[in-house]
């Protein structure tokens, strides 16, 4: 199990201010429809190289609704 003690992503929307729900461990929050969250997990090895993976999604009924339109797809610099 990965551990993980900062948040992987936040609320947001039209009352975006702080404190918000936080994909976090010990944030009870619970997740209902509609709401919208964005999802960022990175990976940093040292100041100047590093990485974030990062999705904007809508809570449904059942599942979410990713928002995001641009293509998933890899590239390199």
């Amino acid at each position: 199990m990965l551990k993980k003690d900062s948040r992987c992503g936040y609320a947001h929307g039209i009352g975006w201010l702080e404190p918000t729900a936080s994909l976090q461990d010990g944030n009870w929050t619970e997740l209902k429809p509609n709401m919208t969250f964005h999802l960022m997990l990175g990976n940093w090895s040292d100041e100047d190289c590093g990485y974030v993976l990062s999705e904007t999604f809508r809570v449904t009924e059942t599942s979410v609704e990713v928002l995001t339109k641009a293509p998933q797809k890899l590239f390199e610099l």
